[in-house]
């Protein structure tokens, strides 16, 4: 399990468990199937197919998918959520793109839980 704050410049996925701050302002952010996150997230794009808890500020978009489950809130301009996603918690629909700085091509990092034993 990661705790503390993720900050960075390059497109993250996890899929295991994290609980803090996520900060990606220029970035997007994927939680895999096997995700558990708890954090207050900021990112260009956020895609999530496992879990999520927190506060969810995603520039351009959120992508909820089938297999995610989403407790918090979100403010985003543009949302997706597909049949089958559980979301508790409050939506707002921001309307229009919040200003943050333009992205960069970089390469993507990845965390992964790995199961021992």
């Amino acid at each position: 399990m990661l705790t503390g704050t993720l900050a960075g410049q390059e497109d993250v996925f996890i899929d295991g468990t994290m609980e803090g701050t996520i900060e990606l302002p220029d970035s997007d952010l994927t939680i895999g199937p096997n995700g558990n996150v708890k954090a207050n997230i900021k990112a260009r794009k956020i895609t999530v197919f496992g879990r999520v808890t927190g506060k969810m500020f995603p520039a351009e978009r959120i992508e909820i998918l089938k297999t995610a489950t989403v407790r918090g809130t979100i403010k985003t301009p543009r949302i997706v959520v597909e049949e089958g996603a559980v979301i508790h918690g409050k939506i707002e629909s921001l309307g229009q793109d919040m200003k943050f700085p333009a992205a960069k091509q970089t390469k993507p990092l990845i965390i992964r839980q790995e199961s021992r034993g």
